[in-house]
């Protein structure tokens, strides 16, 4: 059971995208976007430990135009792992932009912490290709050319 006040959490990590301190607009892969991701939440101190403990674990996304995602889960002592998993539909992933992804957790003795934000960009257009092209290819010329005289 927790015996501490609020707390404040690092912003969650996502996987497949780069970590905010190398990309700090968190560019989502275009696979990812198709595919849906998978937002990491570290295990919190004081996590439930006791048999009536639960803590109430939230994920939001928030990107301006579309609706808030708000996805619960609620972990008693016999779910506590190292890190949570979760995951996020494409079908929520539609639309270009950036959004900011966060979380918060309510925990037995009903404090609210929260983690920072952070920005997540979504761009469905293909990625630009740093191939070098080739060079022209000419006909070969003729091995003799006419006279001009």
């Amino acid at each position: 059971m927790s015996n501490q006040g609020p707390l404040d959490f690092k912003p969650p990590s996502v996987n497949g995208v780069e970590d905010p301190d190398l990309d700090p607009d968190g560019y989502i892969p275009l696979d990812l976007l198709l595919a849906g991701i998978e937002v990491v939440v570290p295990l919190w101190p004081s996590h439930a430990t006791g048999p009536d403990d639960r803590d109430l674990l939230t994920v939001y996304f928030d990107q301006p135009g579309q609706p808030l995602i708000k996805i619960e889960n609620i972990y008693k002592a016999a779910d506590i792992k190292p890190q949570f998993v979760i995951p996020i539909n494409a079908s929520h992933l539609q639309v270009n932009g950036q959004g900011k992804l966060w979380y918060e957790l309510l925990d037995t003795a009903d404090h609210r912490s929260k983690s920072e934000a952070r920005t997540l960009t979504l761009d469905h257009a293909p990625a630009p290709t740093t191939a070098t092209p080739l060079p022209p290819v000419y006909p070969p010329l003729p091995r003799h050319l006419p006279s001009l005289t």
